[in-house]
């Protein structure tokens, strides 16, 4: 993804290799769902191993399962873990019982948010509404006024980026936009929120979407 203010690309770029960009493009490499591809997504492991390959940032996808917010991007636990069914439906103590392919646990937010924080931007991506203030507040204590750490939150609803507005308005954290194809809402949404960052599909950035994203954020 192209962030207007951190330029930021997933390490897999061959594929874009046929589109122009401009020539000062700085790019900041984000691990996402931590190292996924190499190491089971959204895993402390994956994490880990995106930390030390040098990542700038490090994505990862937060839900709410019955009682704590996990770390986990589809809705359900089928794709990724032993189990089957909703993560809504799971309390934590229950979830900590699933493996993923590869043996890991489901972590928590907060528990990422510990081992991740350093010099670095950290991405939270909510997948689902009304989470947008336990997400905030999951920042542990003793690393939310880190200096070396910038904490970003973000979503594709509309509806959680509004509540992630409000709720980081009296924070040192920031907002970013994600765009799905449609870049003048993304952009509306930059300017009217007041975003960090915009977040756009590699293959629809060009000098004048990055342009129009200075332009509405600053």
């Amino acid at each position: 993804m192209i962030s207007a203010r951190r330029y930021v690309a997933q390490s897999n770029h061959s594929r874009y290799a046929k589109h122009s960009y401009p020539l000062n493009l700085i790019m900041k490499i984000f691990g996402h769902r931590g190292a996924a591809g190499e190491v089971d997504e959204n895993t402390l492991a994956s994490v880990r191993v995106a930390i030390a390959a040098g990542a700038d940032g490090v994505e990862f996808d937060v839900r709410k399962c019955r009682d704590d917010l996990v770390v986990m991007h589809d809705a359900t636990v089928d794709r990724t873990t032993s189990g089957s069914g909703p993560v809504s439906a799971y309390k934590l103590a229950n979830l900590r019982q699933l493996r993923t392919a590869g043996g890991e646990p489901i972590p928590t937010c907060t528990e990422v948010l510990r081992m991740i924080c350093g010099p670095r931007v950290v991405n939270i991506e909510l997948k689902e509404d009304n989470i947008a203030s336990a997400a905030v507040e999951s920042v542990p204590s003793e690393i939310a006024t880190d200096s070396e750490t910038q904490f970003l939150f973000s979503s594709f609803s509309s509806h959680a980026t509004a509540e992630l507005a409000r709720c980081l308005a009296l924070t040192p954290y920031h907002l970013g936009i994600l765009c799905d194809r449609d870049t003048m809402r993304a952009l509306g949404d930059a300017e009217r929120y007041r975003a960090w960052s915009v977040h756009f599909p590699l293959e629809l950035v060009d000098s004048g979407t990055i342009e129009a994203a200075h332009a509405k954020i600053g």
